[in-house]
């Protein structure tokens, strides 16, 4: 029986379009603050690119719109953006969910990819980090070791004192999430929700399990004759 859990974080313990919009809340204030734009429609713009465009260029992209062409302008909102206080909270099911699999025994890890000093500030302001034994920021050891990679797991594997075969890896993007966990002998368990819960996998790449919430991970989690 499994009693190691890893987790992602992003669209997996909370919803990550929290974060973009509380980033996007920042920066419209700091143009508003700064150029003495409209706040509202400046978020308004954002989130209008972000709907149509993606979040590659979404600075580039508003900077253009309004006028503005100050060189360096959006390495600054970027900055802004990133070191803000996220006004964030977790998905409703899962502080219940991640007691429970602590008062059952289990060790909990979180692997996230990400800017360090970004996603430390998530982790703090959901108030979750006290429920994790481990948790791998995988910047911390060069980009080149965010997952796919096998260190960030292995790196988590190592802080829990757990086996491979003993733990189960939660996540939501089968881009990256699965195949390296599943490699090194892994469980794992593929959420459906945020921007990747329409993508069709290769078998390979995905999910031993897909469930639509937490909820879902629990009950295989909590199964003898599961995981």
């Amino acid at each position: 029986m499994r009693k190691t859990v890893i987790f992602d974080l992003d669209n997996t313990l909370y919803d990550e379009i929290q974060f973009v919009k509380s980033g996007f809340n920042e920066v419209s204030g700091w143009m508003s603050d700064k150029f003495g734009v409209d706040k509202e429609k400046i978020y308004g713009f954002l989130m209008d690119v972000l709907d149509t465009d993606g979040r590659g260029r979404v600075f580039d992209t508003v900077l253009q719109k309004i006028g503005l062409k100050e060189t360096g302008l959006a390495g600054k909102m970027v900055e802004v953006y990133r070191s803000h206080y996220p006004d964030i909270s977790l998905y409703p099911e899962t502080k219940e969910v991640l007691l429970t699999l602590k008062c059952s025994g289990y060790k909990l890890g979180i692997i996230t990819d990400g800017d360090a000093g970004v996603q430390r500030k998530k982790v703090e302001a959901l108030g979750i980090g006290c429920l994790f034994d481990t948790i791998i920021f995988s910047d911390e050891y060069g980009t080149q070791n965010r997952k796919p990679s096998f260190h960030p797991y292995m790196k988590a594997l190592e802080g829990l004192g757990s086996l491979p075969e003993e733990s189960v890896y939660v996540g939501d993007n089968p881009n990256k999430d699965f195949v390296s966990a599943r490699k090194i002998g892994m469980g794992t368990i593929r959420i459906m929700k945020g921007e990747y819960r329409s993508v069709d996998a290769k078998t390979e790449d995905d999910a031993d399990h897909k469930v639509r919430d937490l909820n879902g991970a629990l009950k295989i989690l909590m199964d003898p004759k599961g995981e």
